[in-house]
């Protein structure tokens, strides 16, 4: 893939925030990295639950105990990393507006909230609503970014403590998705499916 050919690493500017650094070019990363980035752990994502009937995709035990009631399943993973994308649009109109783009930083308690909200409004959908859902949510991510010029993209922010925008989707997004894929993968492997 050719986001590992950037050689890029993960690092902590808060304890709650997880944000990219680019240290192949030493410069902030690029319209068409990041890009790049999307593409790749989008594909990494879907790779991971391609092929999982309606069935496994339901099936709890991707997060935690499969028999615990707070234990997920790929459609609930899925939800999740929409809802946090969503956020992330939210926030990217905003800023294309000339807004401050609202809340960058989570607590973990805060996380947990925003996460538990998000598995109560989608636990009951309809499959082929959440999977609309993660797919629609991508177009529209793509949209907001379209409308960032290169500097409004890699420009340090003070709101993101000097990361730049191309950053805070890096740690939003890819890192979250990519982070996702391995436990479906994970998971996927411990019941042979």
């Amino acid at each position: 893939m050719a986001t590992k050919a950037i050689l890029l690493h993960i690092f902590t500017l808060r304890p709650s925030v997880v944000f990219w650094q680019n240290d192949e070019y030493n410069c902030p990363m690029t319209r068409a990295q990041l890009l790049q980035a999307l593409a790749d752990s989008r594909a990494a994502l879907e790779a991971a639950f391609a092929g999982l009937s309606e069935a496994q995709l339901q099936q709890p035990g991707v997060t935690g105990d499969g028999d615990h009631p707070g234990s997920w399943a790929v459609r609930d993973v899925l939800a999740h990393c929409a809802a946090w994308e969503a956020e992330l649009v939210t926030a990217l109109a905003k800023l294309r507006r000339g807004s401050k783009p609202g809340k960058t930083h989570y607590s973990s308690a805060e996380m947990e909230a925003f996460n538990q909200r998000a598995y109560q409004t989608n636990r009951k959908r309809p499959l082929e609503n959440v999977l609309a859902d993660f797919r629609g949510v991508r177009q529209q991510l793509l949209r907001q970014l379209e409308g960032l010029s290169e500097a409004d993209l890699t420009a340090p922010r003070p709101w993101l403590d000097n990361a730049s925008v191309a950053d805070w989707v890096m740690g939003w997004i890819v890192q979250h998705e990519t982070e996702h894929a391995t436990q479906i993968a994970e998971w996927r492997k411990s019941l042979q499916l």
